[in-house]
């Protein structure tokens, strides 16, 4: 982290150089601690205020999306009009992801920016695949793997768990032989999206799609355990335990960006827009913290 490297070198030659001078240490040692301590402060305000522009350029294309989306929402469209917006959808998404990018270079400056960016892109490029049709889930793949983060990071980052499921399931549209993969991501980001109904749901729901329904109950055993007072857990455990299908409802259109079912009627730009919503407060979702998330549905 060249930040933290800057100000220990401002620390070092502060106590160092005077030294060539027979000063005395007891006399930088003081000094050298400030200067370097304000080195840091000074280099970590102008990466958070260089990662605020990249953000604040691709929010304005999402909201230029979104008002986009809003507009075809409020009156008929034919399909030709449907699909030209669907192009310019992806344009914007795509523009979106290259202000991200260009924030990548801040990645060795400060801890934890590469990992949000990574994130980021990787989200949008999956929730592309939702509203335009040529879009591949693979594009999305190499960055949501970046934004993969194992052991104690695991729990400062675990408000990233949408862009973790996303892997996992892109993981899973892989083929047979990727599900191998998904499934041991997924239990590897259990212990740090407990708290999360829908990252166990979406595990189960997998598991049931290969026939691994006893799998799939175990799944929602242990959520229930993890979150007792959790109706949608709860419900879906009931059902399959009764030979029943899962439902997702309960999420609304949150559940659809996941990219595992269709919704019942053809997605509609109401649609497009509340989930590139979602997507934007995801990416506001998407920062450090100390603990894991605690909030239940």
């Amino acid at each position: 982290m060249y930040t933290l490297i800057a100000a220990l070198v401002v620390i070092v030659l502060t106590i160092a150089v005077p030294g060539l001078f027979d000063v005395e240490a007891k006399w930088t040692v003081l000094p050298a601690l400030v200067l370097g301590i304000g080195a840091y402060v000074l280099l970590s305000r102008r990466v958070r205020q260089r990662l605020e522009s990249v953000n604040a350029e691709a929010g304005a294309e999402m909201q230029r999306l979104q008002a986009m989306m809003q507009q075809f929402a409020q009156r008929p469209v034919t399909p030709a009009q449907r699909n030209a917006a669907l192009k310019t959808a992806g344009e914007h998404i795509d523009r979106a992801v290259e202000a991200f990018k260009k924030g990548l270079f801040l990645e060795p400056w400060q801890f934890g920016v590469g990992i949000q960016l990574n994130g980021q892109i990787g989200s949008l490029l999956f929730t592309k695949t939702q509203l335009v049709p040529d879009a591949s889930v693979a594009a999305a793949i190499p960055y949501l793997e970046k934004a993969r983060v194992r052991g104690r990071l695991a729990s400062v980052f675990a408000g990233l768990w949408p862009a973790w499921a996303m892997l996992g399931v892109a993981y899973y549209k892989g083929g047979k032989e990727s599900l191998p993969k998904a499934k041991a991501l997924f239990e590897q980001c259990l212990p740090n999206a407990s708290r999360e109904a829908m990252f166990w749901q979406i595990y189960a729901w997998i598991l049931v799609k290969e026939g691994e329904t006893d799998a799939a109950i175990s799944t929602l055993a242990r959520a229930r355990d993890a979150l007792p007072n959790d109706e949608t857990v709860a419900a879906n455990l009931t059902a399959l335990q009764n030979g029943k299908k899962m439902s997702m409802q309960a999420y609304g259109d949150q559940w659809y960006q996941f990219g595992l079912e269709a919704p019942t009627a053809q997605m509609s730009p109401a649609m497009q827009q509340q989930m590139m919503q979602q997507q934007m407060m995801q990416q506001r979702m998407a920062h450090p913290r100390s603990r894991p998330t605690s909030k239940r549905r």
